[in-house]
């Protein structure tokens, strides 16, 4: 039978088939479908394990004969073959298919490959596989499944993002796994098991560059273009995500442009900053625009940045890292176009 992982768990908590067959090229994935395997294979008296690599050396009558040999002392074996090219001779096809045919009470097969191809899925010794036990085909996951999964990473690591936080980890990774894992895994090492703010995720992030996006903003709010020249060739030549630093970016406008509503209303400046815990060498700066910059200005800033979206997303034609520039010194020179 073929499934999906998302069917994977539901299946396990039915009952355990005699074989497996695990493909796809999401390596993290796939490892998480055989960990819930050998995991519910334990809790089945499943107690020994033994893993095999095929190589061009490989030894497929030793398989066959260790598949069909009963245990002397009634150990359930779990027993895993990994197989990188699919690509199987027909003395391997056969013995695949015969065991599938007639699997061992005490011996739990699980196959491990990459990503099969249509001609594969015919062959007789897959069709036997899907006959007597199951296999799991790991695809891409789309935006919602991935977001899906950064919420479960997140949660299994007792850590919480809100939902700003989630979206900027999100467009960091860029649909990779591994990375999104590892950066979970990093924000754990850092803060524990605990709620972790935008603040202390960017911090994360960028902690391995010498200047930040905070440090690029805060130049861009004292007027100081030459700085944000170096940091910017700094952050581009490290290779850091040009993604970051326009949601850096928009969130700040976002910030300024409700912190002058506010005071347009009335409401103390002062007092305005410590609700929303700005940091003491940020205070100048923001006042500094707040009071100097229109707030017709800050919006047509905002709005201009979407078209830096579109770039990066490849909608328009141009250069991303020349177009944060302009934003951020249109920023630091209090100037926009049509004001």
């Amino acid at each position: 039978m073929e499934i999906s992982l998302q069917q994977l768990s539901q299946c396990l908590q039915r009952n355990l088939a005699p074989m497996y067959l695990i493909s796809g090229d999401e390596y993290l994935l796939v490892d998480e479908a055989l960990t819930f395997i050998r995991e519910t294979a334990k809790k089945h008296d499943f107690t020994s394990r033994e893993s095999f690599t095929v190589d061009k050396n490989f030894d497929w009558q030793f398989l066959a004969s260790l598949l069909n040999n009963l245990s002397l002392f009634a150990d359930k074996s779990l027993i895993e073959l990994k197989i990188s090219n699919n690509k199987l001779n027909n003395l391997s096809s056969k013995i695949l298919q015969n065991y599938a045919e007639n699997p061992a009470s005490d011996k739990l097969l699980i196959i491990i490959t990459d990503k099969l191809d249509a001609a594969t899925k015919k062959t007789q010794w897959y069709k036997s596989i899907n006959q007597s036990g199951i296999s799991i085909t790991i695809w891409k996951l789309d935006q919602k499944q991935f977001l899906s999964w950064i919420i479960n990473k997140l949660k299994k690591c007792k850590i919480t993002l809100d939902t700003e936080g989630i979206s900027l980890l999100y467009d960091y990774v860029e649909g990779n796994l591994l990375a999104a894992s590892q950066e979970i895994e990093k924000l754990k090492i850092l803060y524990g098991s605990v709620k972790i703010t935008t603040e202390e995720l960017l911090k994360s992030i960028t902690e391995s560059t010498e200047y930040n996006v905070y440090d690029l903003m805060e130049c861009a709010l004292l007027g100081d273009i030459s700085k944000i020249i170096r940091i910017l060739k700094h952050l581009r030549d490290e290779g850091f995500e040009p993604a970051i630093i326009l949601w850096a970016i928009t969130r700040e406008l976002r910030n300024l442009i409700t912190i002058s509503l506010k005071t347009q209303k009335g409401e103390d400046l002062e007092q305005i900053l410590q609700q929303q815990r700005v940091r003491p060498n940020q205070k100048i700066a923001i006042k500094k625009v707040v009071q100097e910059q229109k707030l017709t200005r800050l919006e047509k800033i905002l709005i201009s940045t979407s078209k830096i979206d579109f770039t990066l997303k490849g909608a328009y034609d141009g250069d991303v890292w020349t177009e944060i520039e302009q934003i951020l010194f249109t920023i630091a020179t209090g100037t926009h176009d049509n004001c």
